[in-house]
């Protein structure tokens, strides 16, 4: 698989960030602005901030490594259009996938204690990515803790899902584990605006899906083909609905960890920035 280095980015990592004219006419040009705008409501200086975030643009083809495992950890990324997956290699050969990212996540929030990256990076469609220096993460905590607060929230919400993740993988059948993440992924997009009602398109294949769920290609289609003869989804190419969203929730017993987030501890908006 090809690997890309990262370039260094040389752009100001020290200096507070100004608004961008050209940012300032629409929040539309950033998937992030629509994502964190689910949770708080962002004013000028926010919203300036998350533009220095996302002044550098790189594009990524399908199937990319953009950064392995063991490679400095220097910059972050916001993911602004397309699908990447975090993945890591097993003793035995085999690969796991940790989590996928999308339009909206910011990836290596959780790399920010690490000076070498504890995975690799791989884009699992076309996609484009910010770069930014971990520095930059210095402006948003001294000029908006409330910002830095929400970051801080999604990071800790991680952990929250990879112990869904372990439940499920414990408890649940492949069926079930597979309409779980059909279900969560649903919920993501929902949030960012990318979601259309009930359906999606996945552009995991069965084998990445086996890789993130720790089942085999075969298992992945197998609990496909049952979700789909039992009426519980519909499928056509990579599209995927659900055909009955609430009784399929009630099935899994899943929780819906993106629509909202507890803010009430953050810090009151008009602190000092």
């Amino acid at each position: 698989m090809h690997s890309c280095e990262v370039t260094h980015y040389e752009g100001p990592s020290h200096r507070l960030p100004s608004i961008p004219a050209s940012f300032m006419s629409t929040d539309q040009r950033s998937c992030l602005v629509c994502y964190l705008k689910h949770y708080i409501d962002l004013n000028e200086v926010d919203q300036g901030l998350i533009a220095e975030l996302e002044q550098e643009e790189r594009s990524v083809t399908a199937r990319e490594r953009v950064l392995s495992g063991g490679d400095a950890v220097r910059m972050l990324f916001v993911i602004k259009s397309g699908w990447l997956f975090q993945d890591t290699d097993l003793a035995d050969g085999r690969r796991h996938l940790v989590r996928t990212l999308l339009p909206g996540d910011v990836y290596g929030l959780g790399e920010l204690s690490n000076t070498q990256a504890s995975t690799h990076l791989t884009a699992c469609t076309d996609a484009v990515i910010c770069p930014f220096p971990k520095a930059a993460l210095s402006a948003i905590i001294l000029r908006s803790p409330r910002l830095a607060a929400l970051l801080l929230n999604l990071s800790a919400r991680d952990q929250v899902l990879y112990v869904d993740r372990l439940r499920a993988a414990s408890r649940m059948s492949a069926k079930a584990r597979v309409l779980s993440l059909l279900l969560t992924m649903l919920d993501r997009l929902k949030v960012t605006g990318e979601g259309r009602g009930d359906a999606m398109d996945l552009p995991l294949n069965q084998s990445e899906i086996g890789d993130l769920l720790g089942l085999t290609n075969v298992s992945v289609s197998k609990a496909m083909v049952d979700l789909q003869q039992s009426g519980v989804i519909g499928r056509r190419r990579s599209r995927v609905t659900l055909l009955d969203r609430v009784a399929a929730a009630e099935s899994v017993d899943h929780v819906d960890r993106y629509s909202s987030l507890d803010t009430a501890w953050f810090p009151d908006s008009s602190a000092v920035r």
